[in-house]
């Protein structure tokens, strides 16, 4: 299922993380902003090496633990993922685009490639060979923008778009003492479906001017049926 932290101000307990871990072990992955670039490692294996590589690095982050259910389990297809147009598998890098973080699982993703390619005439290079639909987004956002990825279905996934002047939210979110968690189950391993998705009315102070917005894709009050199925990117600042 994965989880997936966006921390503004306030990294999760060690316990948290542990939680985390316990149900997705198949890899860490973190983003963080410096000056005009977003920068990403990934291919974790433990908790420790969350806080080595974020020492000293002021927020926003991005921290996903993986449990691979699309893709293989493997530190090439742990999240995220640049937003360009080849969105590589490095499990280093940095871009001025930003990065993609996944919770959830997009079953259409190998047609849409697929389609993709078959009209691309020549122009798509599939060269690498390792793919997940959480790549496919960001593959997708980062060739056709990140409006494209509202023409697609991807259930109840959640995503997180960090930006060096930007983050952006889809789904429903959990607010936690300072990040929002895209699941419940960092609070206990052993039961995870303790927590209730809510709107999230007001942020945690954040220690750089990002813009913040977020897009609860079912609980918007002024967002149509008919949009809510489409999924229309919806925010608030």
């Amino acid at each position: 299922m994965c989880v997936l932290f966006s921390c503004i101000s306030k990294l999760p307990s060690r316990t948290q993380f542990e939680n985390s871990l316990i149900l997705n072990s198949d890899g860490i992955g973190v983003a963080w902003v410096d000056r005009d670039k977003v920068h990403w490692e990934k291919g974790i294996e433990d908790i420790d090496t969350i806080y080595e590589v974020l020492k000293g690095k002021k927020f926003p982050y991005g921290i996903h633990f993986r449990s691979a259910s699309s893709g293989g389990a493997i530190k090439e297809l742990t999240h995220p993922f640049p937003l360009d147009q080849n969105s590589k598998t490095a499990l280093k890098g940095s871009t001025k685009e930003g990065v993609l973080f996944q919770n959830g699982t997009w079953l259409g993703w190998e047609n849409e490639l697929r389609d993709v390619a078959l009209h691309a005439h020549g122009v798509v290079d599939f060269t690498e060979t390792e793919w997940s639909d959480a790549r496919a987004l960001a593959w997708l956002a980062g060739r056709f923008g990140v409006g494209y990825l509202s023409l697609l279905n991807f259930g109840t996934s959640r995503l997180l778009l960090m930006r060096p002047k930007q983050l952006l939210y889809w789904g429903e979110w959990l607010e936690g003492e300072g990040f929002y968690a895209s699941n419940a189950q960092y609070k206990n391993s052993s039961n995870v479906l303790k927590g209730k998705p809510t709107t999230v009315s007001q942020q945690p102070k954040a220690e750089t001017k990002s813009e913040v917005t977020f897009i609860p894709n079912t609980l918007a009050s002024n967002v149509t049926s008919k949009e809510v199925q489409l999924g229309k990117w919806v925010g608030w600042l």
